[in-house]
């Protein structure tokens, strides 16, 4: 465009012009389809790599949602579990109340058994025993009593006495350290 615009055109220019421009879009072309050959290994780099990451991703979240899985039947079974062991621990705790109940309802039973058949039979026999039994008792429990008291007393005593004779030791060792002195 410069040799047409300049009037100064003759064809071995033109020639020459359109040659090197021709041969610039040849390089131009080249370079073009050494780039696209490049974006194109780059391409398939690429989907491989996505490819690649994708089944990751799906292995991964396959992974993650049988985790999550598992942890929820694990879940639900450990609180059946719970369920189960509070089932139980309140039948474990009625049954052991209806056998404390049971227990004492047959308790009861004996001694109006007792009460009705045998010891009806002689009034007086059965009072006198009673009443021996209760002398009996409270002479144990009065002895007892007395005991303990004695016990009590004599701890106290012997407790003042170790703290004299402990006050008095020191008293002695720090007056004996005066009378050497002296």
């Amino acid at each position: 465009e410069e040799l047409l615009a300049s009037g100064d055109v003759s064809p071995q220019k033109m020639m020459a012009a359109l040659q090197s421009k021709l041969n610039t879009a040849n390089e131009q072309v080249a370079e073009l389809s050494d780039q696209v050959v490049h974006l194109k290994d780059s391409l398939v780099e690429s989907r491989s790599i996505c490819q690649e990451r994708f089944l990751r991703w799906q292995t991964a979240a396959m992974a993650a949602e049988e985790a999550t899985m598992r942890l929820h039947w694990m879940k639900f079974a450990h609180d059946n579990g719970l369920r189960r062991e509070k089932a139980l621990q309140d039948t474990y705790r009625d049954l052991y109340w209806r056998m404390v109940r049971a227990k004492r309802l047959m308790i009861y039973k004996a001694r109006q058994l007792l009460r009705d058949r045998v010891f009806n039979c002689n009034k007086k026999e059965n009072l006198f025993y009673s009443f021996h039994g209760f002398c009996e008792i409270l002479r144990t429990e009065k002895e007892e009593r007395l005991r303990r008291e004695y016990e009590e007393q004599r701890n106290a005593i012997e407790f003042a006495l170790r703290n004299e004779v402990r006050f008095l030791l020191r008293e002695g060792a720090l007056h004996g350290g005066n009378v050497e002195r002296l």
